[in-house]
C-alpha cells in the first residue's frame, strides 16, 4: 500500500465528528425522546419542551473565560452526551443517553463499517412512568429517531443491530446498550447499496 493510501484509510475518521452532531441534532428534534429524558416526573410527557431547553439539556459543557482563560465547565443539566457512560460522574436521580463511535472497521483504503454505541441509562427511582418504563419508552424514541436515518455524509441510512442488551449499568441505574452501522466511504470511495 503506498504512502497516499494510507492516508485514504485516515479519511474515514474525518466526518466523526459530523456523523455525531448529526444524530444529536436528531434527537433534540424530538420533543418526546428530551422531555423522558429531562423530566422525572411520572407523566414527562405533559411537561413542556422548547428548543431552548432541547439544547441546554444536551448542551455538554458550557465555556467561560476565567481569569483571562478560556476554560470548560460541565452541564449539570446535560443529558445526552456524545461520550461513554462515566459511571463516577453521575450523582443525581435522572435518565441519561449516550451515544458515541464505539467502532470502525476499514474494509480497503475507501470504505468501513462504523459502529455507534448508544446507551439508555435510567435511575430505578424514576423509572416508572404512567406508560410503562422510562427506558423502554427512551428506548422506542431513540430507534423511531435513528433506525433508517441517512446521516448524509457519504453513507448508508443507520440500522439498529441486534441485541438490544439491559443492562445495570451503576448500582441503581438500568438501561438498555444497542448499536447501530452504517456504511462509511472517503470521498473517490463509492459506497454501494
Amino acid at each position: 500500500m503506498a504512502a497516499n493510501d494510507d492516508l485514504r484509510v485516515f479519511k474515514l475518521y474525518d466526518d466523526f465528528e459530523k456523523i455525531n452532531q448529526i444524530m444529536k441534532m436528531e434527537c433534540i428534534k424530538n420533543f418526546n425522546l428530551m422531555k423522558l429524558l429531562y423530566y422525572p416526573e411520572v407523566n414527562p410527557l405533559s411537561m413542556s419542551m422548547d428548543e431552548e431547553l432541547a439544547d441546554l439539556i444536551s448542551t455538554e459543557y458550557f465555556t467561560k473565560t476565567i481569569n483571562g482563560k478560556l476554560q470548560q465547565e460541565k452541564n449539570p443539566e446535560c443529558r445526552l452526551t456524545l461520550e461513554p457512560f462515566d459511571p463516577d460522574a453521575v450523582v443525581n436521580t435522572v435518565s441519561l443517553l449516550h451515544m458515541y463511535i464505539n467502532q470502525l472497521s476499514p474494509e480497503d483504503i475507501f470504505m468501513g463499517n462504523l459502529f455507534i454505541q448508544v446507551d439508555i441509562v435510567v435511575h430505578q427511582d424514576i423509572s416508572k412512568i404512567v406508560t410503562g418504563r422510562r427506558r423502554d419508552a427512551i428506548l422506542r424514541e431513540v430507534i423511531n429517531t435513528l433506525n433508517g436515518k441517512a446521516l448524509n455524509v457519504g453513507i448508508q441510512p443507520l440500522s439498529i443491530l441486534q441485541p438490544i442488551r439491559l443492562m445495570q449499568f451503576k448500582n441503581s441505574y438500568w438501561g438498555y446498550t444497542m448499536f447501530f452501522n452504517t456504511k462509511l466511504a472517503t470521498r473517490g470511495g463509492v459506497c454501494p447499496v
